[in-house]
């Protein structure tokens, strides 16, 4: 836990709002292809969010994994078990929360939208449970990434050559 004391240190001085992923595969196993199936063994994000509280770290938001909705990236899980999940992480901040003033936010884990996913979520969950839903937009598309960077840099190894003619 040194590392996460020395990140809190960190956040102490800096004071962002803090959004901490925690593992939402933990106790599921691999279905096959991409696809987790099981519960979800919620005691190490348990043992993590308690040692939080202990040392009075402010964390804004804890998130549930991230982008296993819909067709995923590399895993997802189902958004029924995964409702039912969201509603464990609320009763373990609840109660690991309970004498505190403010309480961190519940994320459901960003991803691309898929809007029966999210639906099924938002319904097995139940209202008052997920305080917040985010989505990934990739406006460049898959692999545009390094295009980008190469056009980028063409340009920029073009503009050092014009400036070299026209300094001469």
């Amino acid at each position: 836990m040194s590392r996460w004391d020395e990140l809190n240190h960190f956040f102490s001085k800096m004071r962002p709002l803090v959004t901490f992923s925690l593992n939402a595969l933990s106790g599921r196993h691999h279905k096959g292809s991409d696809v987790w199936v099981g519960d979800w063994d919620s005691s190490n994000a348990y043992d993590f969010i308690n040692y939080t509280v202990s040392k009075g770290y402010h964390i804004n938001s804890w998130e549930l994994g991230n982008e296993l909705c819909g067709n995923g990236v590399g895993a997802r899980v189902g958004a029924e078990p995964y409702g039912k999940d969201m509603m464990k992480l609320k009763q373990i901040v609840n109660q690991l929360y309970n004498d505190s003033h403010i309480k961190p936010a519940i994320v459901g884990h960003g991803g691309f939208y898929d809007q029966k996913w999210f639906a099924t979520l938002l319904q097995v969950s139940g209202s008052g449970v997920v305080n917040v839903v985010t989505q990934h937009l990739y406006n460049l598309g898959p692999d545009s990434w390094k295009q980008w960077v190469r056009r980028r840099r063409k340009r920029l190894n073009e503009r050092k050559s014009q400036r070299k003619l026209c300094s001469c």
